[in-house]
């Protein structure tokens, strides 16, 4: 799994540009959400860890 810095989903939410193709976005699925958390605090204080997934392998069971 890529890694994210801080600032990455905002510069690439956003722009214009096509990533799918010509006539398709992606988009992103947040999987799960982490606290950030540092020593033995029970509290998040660094944050929040997102786990992404983009459209392009999204499948839907209905």
């Amino acid at each position: 799994m890529a890694n994210l810095v801080p600032g990455v989903l905002l510069k690439h939410m956003n722009t214009d540009a096509k990533i799918a193709g010509e006539h398709m976005s992606s988009l992103l699925l947040v999987v799960s959400i982490v606290p950030a958390l540092a020593g033995g605090e029970l509290f998040p204080n660094l944050g929040f860890y997102l786990k992404v997934s983009d459209s392009s392998h999204l499948r839907l069971s209905l």
